[in-house]
């Protein structure tokens, strides 16, 4: 990444109110966060498969509803779902592109 677009990525991030850290290539176990997120996930696929009696195949499915669940629930960091989060920031972000003929 030439070094101009990294400083215009770390502009627009701090404009948007987003904290970029960065970590080591290859290293999952440094990524708390999303480690911790994965697992969640994985355990709630795996309950739901083996309390269901559902079969296997259908695990990307389970996946994709428990991703979906869990994007509804409210975070304990703010009062808002992680998705009203994401369409704010797109809506904000998308606002900022428009040129004006």
């Amino acid at each position: 990444m030439s070094l101009t677009l990294f400083f215009l990525f770390s502009a627009w991030f701090e404009k948007c109110g987003i904290r970029h850290e960065t970590s080591a290539p290859y290293t999952p176990e440094k990524n708390d966060v999303a480690e911790r997120t994965n697992r969640t996930l994985l355990d709630s696929v795996r309950c739901m498969i083996i309390s269901s009696g559902l079969q296997p195949t259908l695990w990307a499915k389970a996946v994709s509803y428990t991703t979906y669940v869990r994007n509804g629930v409210l975070s304990r960091a703010s009062n808002i779902t992680p998705f009203e989060h994401c369409i704010r920031h797109t809506y904000l972000w998308s606002k900022s592109l428009r040129v004006n003929p």
